[in-house]
C-alpha cells in the first residue's frame, strides 16, 4: 500500500506539471526565485530584486488567471524593466527560511539530470513533499488499527485533493503543508498515552514545521489542544476539584502542548530576527494590507472549513472537475471531524481528536490573524490555504470513523478514494 500512494502521489503530480502552460498565481514567481538562488545565495533578503530565471520565466509563461500574460518582448531580453514584474520585480520570498527551498532544489537534481526542465523539476519534488504526506497519514492510521484498505482509500482522498493540486505541482512553500499535518497527527496520536519520545519529537516538530512556514502553526495548534483536552479528560479521575487541576497542570502532556506552541512562535520569531538583520531594502508591498478591526477575529474563525477544501482558488479554476473534486473532499473533511466526534462508537480519546481538529480550524485564523497584526502591524484577509495543514488530521478523522471491521466499508472507502483521485487526474487550467 504504501508503495502504491507512492505511486499515485508522483502519477499526481506529474500529469499536471506536464500540462502548466503558466506560473501558479500563488506566488510561484517569487519562490521559483527563491528556488533558482539557493544553492548559490542560501537566503533570500527583504528588499532584493529577482533574478533572472524567474523574470524570464513569467515573461515567457505569464501567470496563471488573473496575472500578467505572456509578454513575448519581454522573454526575449535578458532583464526587462521592472515595472512588468509582480511586486515592482522585487522579491516577497523573503519571510521563508531557505528550509523548503533547499530540500526542493537538492531533491529536483536527479531529475534535471534525467532531462526535465529546471522549473518542472522543481514542481515534480511536489509529488515526493505529497508522497511523504500520504504515506505518513497511512502509518499513523495504521498504527491506531485501521484497516489497510480504509487507511490507504482515506489518504487517496488527501493525495488528490485540490490542496494537493495547488501545492505539489507547482513550487510552492505551501508543499509543507500537508506533511506538517500528517506529521502532528501521527506524533499526537503516539503521544496520547503520555510516552516521552512522541511528546518530545512533537515539540521539535513544531519548530521544524514552523520554520518551513508560519502556517503550519495550525496544525501546531490541533495536536496542543488534543494534548491539552487529554490531560483533562484523564485528570478528571484524580478526585476533588484541586486534585484533577493538579493532575491536570502537572500532567507532561500539557507541558508539551504549551512547549510546542512556545517553540513554535519562538523559531519564528527568532528568523523574523534574521530576517530584519539580512534586509537590503524595504518589504515588497502586496498592496492589501488593512487597518485591523477586532471584528475581524470573527470571521476569521470560520475561513477554513469548508473552504480549506477547495486549496488556493476557486474551485472552479482547476476546470470542470474541480467542484466534484472539491465537494468529495469537503464530505470526508467535515464528515471526518463531526461524525467521529459525534459518533457514540467512537472511544473517547478518537472524540477528543475530532473536537482538537475542529476547535484548530476555528482558533488557527485569529491566532493568525493576530500574529500578522503583530508582526507586520496590517491586518490581512486570511486565504483558506492558510489552513492547509489541517486537511490531513480531518481526513484521519475521517478514515477512524469508518467501520474497517466489514468488507463494505473497506471496498467502499479505497473506491470512493480512487474515485477522487481519479477525478483529480482530470483537473485542468481552466
Amino acid at each position: 500500500m504504501v508503495v502504491g500512494l507512492l505511486v499515485a502521489s508522483m502519477v499526481f503530480s506529474a500529469r499536471h506539471v506536464s500540462e502548466h502552460a503558466s506560473m501558479s498565481p500563488i506566488d510561484e514567481f517569487v519562490y521559483s526565485d527563491y528556488y533558482a538562488k539557493v544553492l548559490d545565495h542560501g537566503v533570500v533578503r527583504q528588499g532584493e530584486k529577482t533574478g533572472l530565471f524567474a523574470r524570464r520565466t513569467m515573461s515567457c509563461d505569464g501567470i496563471r488567471v488573473a496575472g500578467p500574460p505572456p509578454n513575448q518582448k519581454a522573454c526575449g531580453q535578458r532583464n526587462a524593466g521592472g515595472e512588468i514584474y509582480p511586486l515592482g520585480g522585487l522579491t516577497s520570498a523573503d519571510i521563508y527560511t531557505p528550509a523548503y527551498f533547499l530540500i526542493t532544489r537538492v531533491a529536483a537534481q536527479p531529475f534535471v539530470w534525467a532531462g526535465v526542465g529546471f522549473l518542472d523539476a522543481g514542481r515534480l519534488v511536489g509529488g515526493l513533499w505529497l508522497a511523504a504526506a500520504v504515506i505518513l497519514l497511512y502509518v499513523a492510521l495504521r498504527r491506531r488499527g485501521v484497516a489497510p484498505a480504509v487507511a490507504g482509500g482515506s489518504c487517496l482522498v488527501l493525495a488528490g485533493s485540490l490542496p494537493a493540486y495547488w501545492a505539489h505541482t507547482y513550487i510552492s512553500t505551501d508543499a509543507t503543508a500537508l506533511l506538517a499535518g500528517a506529521a502532528m497527527f501521527l506524533l499526537a496520536m503516539e503521544a496520547r498515552r503520555s510516552r516521552t519520545l512522541p511528546l518530545v519529537l512533537l515539540v521539535v516538530a513544531a519548530g521544524v514545521f514552523t520554520l518551513f512556514k508560519v502556517q503550519n502553526l495550525a496544525a501546531v495548534a490541533a495536536a496542543a489542544i488534543y494534548l491539552v483536552l487529554l490531560a483533562a479528560y484523564d485528570a478528571r479521575s484524580a478526585g476533588s476539584f484541586a486534585a484533577r487541576l493538579r493532575a491536570w497542570l502537572l500532567d507532561r502532556r500539557l507541558l508539551a502542548a504549551v512547549s510546542a506552541v512556545v517553540v513554535g512562535v519562538a523559531c519564528q520569531a527568532a528568523w523574523l530576527a534574521v530576517r530584519a538583520a539580512l534586509a537590503v531594502g524595504e518589504v515588497a508591498d502586496h498592496g492589501v494590507g488593512l487597518p485591523f478591526e477586532p471584528r475581524y477575529l470573527f470571521t476569521d474563525a470560520f475561513v477554513f472549513l469548508p473552504n480549506v477544501a477547495a486549496g488556493a482558488l476557486a474551485p472552479a479554476v482547476a476546470g470542470p472537475y474541480g467542484d466534484s473534486v472539491y465537494v468529495l473532499t469537503v464530505m470526508v473533511i467535515i464528515g471526518g471531524g463531526v461524525g467521529l466526534l459525534l459518533a457514540r462508537s467512537s472511544e473517547a480519546y478518537d472524540r477528543l481528536l475530532a473536537l482538537a481538529g475542529l476547535l484548530g480550524c476555528l482558533l488557527a485564523g485569529p491566532a493568525l490573524s493576530l500574529a500578522i497584526v503583530v508582526t507586520t502591524g496590517q491586518y490581512v484577509s486570511l486565504p483558506p490555504r492558510y489552513g492547509m495543514s489541517l486537511v490531513p488530521w480531518l481526513v484521519g478523522c475521517f478514515a477512524l470513523l469508518v467501520d474497517g471491521r466489514t468488507r463494505t466499508a473497506q471496498v467502499a472507502t479505497v473506491a470512493f478514494g480512487a474515485l477522487v483521485w481519479s477525478l483529480s487526474l482530470l483537473l485542468a487550467e481552466a
